[in-house]
């Protein structure tokens, strides 16, 4: 007797321990799916900077490219003699021009250069260009150039040099060449000056060069500022707007990939200047498809292991009365350790959810119990109310968690993750119709089903069960109703059986 009781005691011990294996294999297998997928993820991040790097660089080269052909084409210009000496003459005669010799010949000349330098490549694409004496007084200038020289003194006083500012919501680039004076150890005589606008001219360039990448900008960093030239146009950002943005990031660390928000960033400084050009790319373009595969394998494992446990569970199953009862309880198990782990992989994307699918489970199968369904009929509310929100899983998690109203898109996703779901459940071999049962539940939570088009009484029992679970849970944005309140907002609501909201009312009254 003892040794059969050890026996027993040994046969029964193993479905334990194949329970425990397979527990284990589970976890080791969840492991290594985010150990590959984080090897993935790495792989790709890896991939975009190298692509990000080589589109921002040639974006620097072709912005280093456009200052310098229009610095070369300057300095030519202030080193030209008949510049020189006019601008000579006229400081060695007070700036005034009326006491150089042969002043209308000089100045005809002078004159007709500036504006022919304005027509040829590259001032031909709307820039001006002016000659200033060295009292920083006009000379002469092209039809291009602006009137007003108070934005050039700051780079004329540095004695030359670059500049970007802000004319009306247009990036001008502000360049200034000294011209040298004839007399030796004098200062300079004048300076020539081009005022070049930078949105289209320098802009086709950078998206020329710009490629696969869904975004460009060309920055202009200082401390406590910093101009932003991009496809919306040109802005400036203060200290008091700019914060520790991506683009700062990106701007403060040349070629190190940003990947903190919605985009990835990645910057190339311009030789020679205070420009950044940083290249971009969505994250979920380039990060997509392996949380894709994270969904995909996560989902194979879980259908695996249920299909592991239906088999333990069939070969193990010991001490049944008959085996309409085994079958019957495997079944059982099966359900619900599918929906178990289901709704313990929506709650690790929206805390608090696998409760809510809880409660309308029991609410569901209560309401059936009430109006004297069939065993098989409530066993169906019961499972299908459980499964109704799996279709979180193919949301986004930005969406799921957002506390603000959803706008169409982001509605739109939770429909398109519950045709996805309803899909995938239509392929489990289920004896009992949850996939038909649901399907009608959101045909009617949708409003694409009326009342009187639905055949399951358990789909209606359910809408009025989420419904009333949805209104009498709190939110971060609303306080519970009363469950008077629910009821009477159910009753006015969209796809609610009338007849399921008295016996709910009658349930109620009675607790």
């Amino acid at each position: 007797m003892a040794d059969l009781n050890t026996s027993l005691k040994s046969r029964r011990s193993i479905p334990l321990l194949v329970g425990l294996a397979i527990v284990l294999a589970t976890l080791l297998a969840i492991f290594g799916i985010f150990r590959l997928v984080g090897t993935q993820r790495d792989f790709e991040l890896d991939r975009w900077q190298a692509r990000l790097a080589a589109t921002t660089q040639s974006m620097s080269e072709a912005a280093r490219g456009w200052l310098e052909t229009r610095q070369a084409a300057l300095d030519a210009a202030a080193a030209n003699p008949t510049v020189q000496i006019y601008l000579s003459e006229l400081a060695l005669a007070g700036f005034d021009a009326g006491q150089i010799m042969a002043n209308e010949t000089k100045r005809g000349f002078v004159d007709s250069y500036i504006a022919a330098l304005a027509r040829r490549a590259p001032f031909d694409d709307g820039s001006g260009v002016a000659l200033v004496a060295g009292n920083h007084a006009l000379v002469t200038s092209s039809e291009g150039f602006v009137p007003g020289l108070a934005n050039f003194k700051p780079i004329m006083a540095a004695g030359g040099g670059v500049a970007i500012s802000d004319e009306n919501g247009q990036a001008v680039m502000r360049m200034a060449a000294p011209v040298a004076a004839m007399m030796p150890g004098a200062a300079a005589a004048g300076f020539v000056l081009v005022r070049a606008p930078m949105d289209d001219a320098l802009l086709a360039q950078l998206k020329a060069r710009n490629g696969f990448a869904s975004g460009f900008a060309l920055l202009d960093v200082e401390a406590n500022r910093m101009s932003v030239l991009d496809a919306q146009g040109w802005r400036v950002l203060t200290s008091a707007t700019i914060g520790d943005g991506d683009l700062m990031a990106a701007a403060r660390k040349p070629g190190h990939l940003v990947t903190g928000g919605e985009v990835l960033l990645l910057a190339a400084p311009v030789t020679g200047t205070s420009w950044v050009t940083v290249s971009m790319i969505d994250r979920e373009t380039a990060l997509g498809g392996v949380q894709e595969r994270l969904q995909g394998l996560l989902l194979s494992l879980l259908f695996a292991l249920l299909a592991v446990i239906a088999v333990v569970l069939a070969a193990f199953a010991i001490n049944r009365v008959s085996e309409e009862a085994k079958a019957k309880e495997r079944k059982a198990q099966f359900y619900w350790g599918l929906t178990d782990l289901l709704l313990d992989a929506i709650d690790q994307r929206d805390p608090g959810a696998a409760a809510h699918s809880r409660r309308v489970s029991a609410l569901s199968a209560a309401l059936m119990q009430a109006q004297a369904a069939r065993p098989d009929e409530t066993e169906t509310a019961e499972i299908a109310g459980a499964l109704l929100n799996v279709g979180k899983l193919f949301v986004p998690s930005n969406v799921l968690t957002k506390s603000g109203a959803l706008d169409p898109e982001e509605r739109g996703q939770f429909s398109s993750g519950s045709e996805k779901w309803l899909d995938l459940l239509s392929k489990v071999p289920f004896d009992l119709p949850i996939s038909d049962v649901l399907a009608e539940a959101h045909g009617l939570m949708q409003g694409r089903l009326a009342l009187e088009e639905t055949r399951y009484q358990a789909a209606r029992a359910i809408v009025v069960a989420n419904g009333y679970v949805a209104l009498v849970s709190p939110r971060t944005y609303r306080d519970p109703k009363s469950a008077c309140e629910a009821i009477a907002l159910l009753v006015n609501s969209r796809g609610m059986d009338a007849q399921i909201i008295s016996t709910l009312t009658t349930m109620q009254a009675g607790q």
